[in-house]
């Protein structure tokens, strides 16, 4: 609709051969003035400059597990630091709340997600034939879902 009233520039409500050929060269023109300012000035050396530095797959595969590891690292040295800060026992039972948190979510918030985002598409799209309302459902669903389940555990510990 936005585009038909782009290209009506008579105003009459209907798009002529005129008209569109005229929105086509407007468009074919303003990409060959886009590519032309990419390709001089400064911007040519911009994109030279970003091609020539810019890192192999690998080196980058590379440094995204390094990166990783050293997040792992961190978070176990954060572990340690906890044990040594508040005891043994608090530890113990720290540990376990937060493996009880990981059983939780994998063994039930993640399934029915799943599940409800597999499921609501499916079904609306049956009763409504509209895929993007079943998406949309789908995502306010499992989004109520996970902010019910931080509400419970906040509420919780009130």
């Amino acid at each position: 609709l936005k585009l038909q009233r782009e290209l009506d520039v008579s105003g009459e409500g209907l798009v002529s051969l005129q008209e569109l050929v005229l929105w086509y060269s407007k468009m074919v023109s303003s990409a060959v003035k886009r590519e032309r300012r990419r390709t001089t000035g400064w911007r040519k050396h911009w994109a030279r400059a970003k091609q020539a530095c810019a890192l192999p797959r690998r080196v980058r595969i590379v440094i995204a597990w390094l990166l990783m590891w050293g997040i792992f690292a961190a978070l176990a040295m954060l572990a340690v630091v906890y044990s040594v800060v508040f005891g043994h026992e608090t530890t113990k039972l720290m540990l376990f709340s937060w493996s009880l948190a990981e059983v939780q979510v994998f063994a039930i918030e993640e399934p029915i997600v799943i599940a409800m985002a597999i499921l609501l598409p499916w079904l609306s799209e049956r009763l409504t034939n509209s895929e993007l309302f079943g998406e949309t459902l789908s995502s306010v669903v499992s989004s109520g879902a996970s902010l019910c389940v931080a509400l419970g555990r906040w509420c919780g510990k009130q």
